[in-house]
């Protein structure tokens, strides 16, 4: 953990107008680490995962829209993003008025997922192979949230955007060529697609993550390792279109001085997007607000942890007594955070052992309601129990997710160490590590 006077007063990494974005995940970014999320940051910009169209029509006709759409936090209470999923203009119309009814400040279209999932229809990334097509998904959403918000009577629609890849091939043999042309036949490409789209459309707002997008082949993990990184493209077309379109930077953003390296070299950009680093190692961001804001902190970042943690168990106690979530969601930000208190260990002093030992006090509490009774005593009892709770699907996709992100984070060690420095919330870490 970084000092606890570091970063009150400090100069903030972001301009006014960009933003620190936790990225949307599948199943990672549910309500329920976003409620997390949210008392870790009232700044950072925190996305749901992506929702089809149809599962949005389902959850209104079965009742269960708020547990499913429901925002994090209150309107007002920091920045949420409703990103949405498919190829069909009237019916992301229909879904994207959602983001009205719960007060979400943006709703966002994903161009940029290669996943099975994304992969049956023309959707995801499949769409940067259809600029026209974008652009009328989403001026059909912008078109939709205006009359919703016209006919509630708000002063402001939610934001438009889109969320994409640098660029998108079918295998790895012609994402290979891609490369070989050069960065800068890449980023004409994408230029191209974002005018052709985003700019036609009126979006404002396009989240780039800097690999491309390989659609056979590759799985959605390998996607997110294989294709190298090209945040240099990302850069140079946020300062081309500065004026049309502004760029945030996704994809290998694994620690806050990673973020800071990006955010230095190219301050025409947006803000950043971090994914994976934030679900292997979550507390980190109580460090958002100070180190990135520059605000004043609301106490140490294991005060903020610690806090957090506690409001997370209401949230827990009220979702079980109105039978809104199963525990297994509920369950999921609570192991997400017990992975990385069993990562960091109890450091090499007593001060730093016992910060850790009110972590995993503070979580036992939070977890508490999810738990036997009987479940005992211990570390690794209540990391076990936690997922039991999950389940073996859940903790299997936990597993892997944990293992690509150490070994992203293990790419840039001699740059910055996984996190540590300002953004560790949990510092000294175990000397086996």
């Amino acid at each position: 953990m970084g000092g606890e006077g570091e970063g009150a007063g400090a100069t903030p990494v972001l301009l006014p107008a960009q933003s620190f974005a936790v990225a949307p995940m599948r199943e990672y970014t549910t309500r329920h680490f976003n409620v997390l999320a949210r008392q870790l940051s009232s700044r950072a910009v925190l996305y749901t995962e992506m929702h089809k169209p149809r599962a949005v029509a389902e959850a209104r006709e079965q009742g269960r829209a708020h547990a499913l759409l429901g925002r994090a936090g209150a309107a007002g209470e920091g920045a949420e993003v409703l990103q949405l999923g498919g190829d069909c203009p009237r019916a992301l119309a229909r879904a994207a008025r959602a983001a009205v009814e719960f007060g979400y400040e943006g709703v966002d279209l994903n161009a940029g997922c290669p996943s099975v999932v994304a992969g049956g229809g023309a959707f995801g990334a499949s769409l940067m192979r259809d600029a026209e097509l974008t652009a009328s998904c989403l001026e059909a959403i912008a078109e939709a949230v205006d009359a919703a918000s016209r006919e509630r009577g708000d002063s402001l629609p939610p934001v438009v955007s889109l969320k994409c890849r640098v660029a998108v091939a079918e295998t790895e043999d012609e994402a290979a060529v891609q490369r070989v042309m050069g960065e800068g036949a890449l980023k004409e490409g994408l230029r191209e697609f974002l005018e052709r789209s985003a700019v036609r459309a009126g979006c404002r707002h396009v989240a780039v993550h800097a690999r491309q997008a390989v659609m056979r082949g590759l799985s959605p993990a390998a996607n997110r390792e294989v294709p190298p990184l090209m945040h240099g493209v990302v850069a140079a077309l946020a300062a081309d279109l500065s004026g049309a379109v502004r760029l945030t930077a996704n994809g290998g953003i694994d620690s806050a001085e990673r973020a800071r390296e990006l955010l230095s070299a190219a301050p025409q950009l947006a803000g950043v997007m971090a994914g994976r680093w934030l679900i292997r190692r979550p507390l980190d961001l109580a460090e958002v607000d100070s180190v990135f804001y520059g605000e004043a902190r609301r106490g140490d970042s294991l005060a903020i942890a610690v806090r957090a943690l506690s409001a997370y168990s209401e949230h827990v106690n009220d979702e079980l007594a109105a039978g809104v979530a199963p525990p297994a969601e509920l369950a999921l930000p609570l192991a997400l955070v017990a992975a990385q208190l069993e990562e960091d260990g109890d450091g090499s002093s007593p001060a730093t052992a016992a910060r850790t030992q009110a972590l995993w006090s503070a979580l036992e509490e939070a977890a508490a309601p999810l738990l036997r009774e009987d479940f005992g005593d211990g570390r690794r009892r209540l990391v076990k129990e936690l997922q039991g709770v999950g389940g073996k699907k859940v903790g299997a996709k936990h597993r892997r997710t944990r293992a690509e992100a150490t070994r992203a984070a293990a790419q840039t060690a001699p740059r910055a160490e996984h996190g540590r420095g300002d953004a560790a919330v949990v510092a000294a870490r175990p000397a086996q590590a």
